[in-house]
């Protein structure tokens, strides 16, 4: 019906954030949405435009003939991907978290994995000074200072957040970083909270 009002042609379509379709929310949804959407642009003919600072992986035969535009950022630390396998997750991430603060790193522990309780990983932190970052926290003093300031609030050692830091949220904190991953997570996703720590010269992921 949109077609039959207005020379459909004339209009350019922008997706900002292109990768989000990838990502581990929903993907199958947000894929055959974007199918469709395909579809009509072949149809009618309009221009879309796909904004994205992450890679976009496994995607769909259809971007891989689509002329690329490519704007590089000098200066973004290469990140070292270390694998650990385990028994105790809560146990391995708080070893990891110690040895992080100890060696005077920071460090962003990435809980989605609902059957890794909080409070285990907290109780096995204790003695830490951590801010604890989700949804339902975005009027916290911590999740304020991070998205306000774009470091992470005085005297924290470390941070366990959901994605909700994921995108638009910069860490400018000139420290080396590392990134504890708990849970099933996209590349998309990993790599994103993985590239918060814009002024880091070593940032390890595990």
């Amino acid at each position: 019906a949109f077609g039959t009002r207005v020379n459909i042609k004339e209009w350019s379509v922008i997706f900002d954030e292109a990768h989000a379709f990838t990502t581990d929310a929903n993907p199958k949804y947000k894929l055959n949405d974007l199918r469709n959407f395909l579809h009509k642009r072949e149809d009618f003919g309009f221009e879309v435009t796909y904004l994205t600072g992450t890679d976009i992986y496994n995607f769909d035969p259809y971007f891989e003939g689509l002329e690329r535009w490519e704007v590089r950022q000098p200066g973004r630390a290469e990140k070292a991907l270390y694998i650990q396998r385990c028994t105790n997750i809560a146990a391995t991430a708080a070893a990891i978290f110690k040895d992080s603060v100890q060696a005077g790193r920071k460090t962003v522990v990435l809980l989605n994995d609902k059957s890794v309780k909080l409070k285990t990983l907290e109780t096995a932190l204790k003695g830490y000074k951590i801010a604890v970052l989700n949804s339902k926290q975005k009027e916290s003093d911590y999740f304020k200072q991070i998205t306000e300031n774009r470091m992470l609030p005085d005297g924290v050692e470390g941070i366990i957040t959901t994605v909700v830091i994921k995108e638009g949220n910069d860490i400018l904190d000139t420290k080396n970083f590392d990134f504890i991953i708990i849970g099933p997570h996209h590349s998309t996703t990993i790599e994103q909270i993985s590239a918060r720590a814009r002024k880091a010269n070593d940032i390890s992921v595990y």
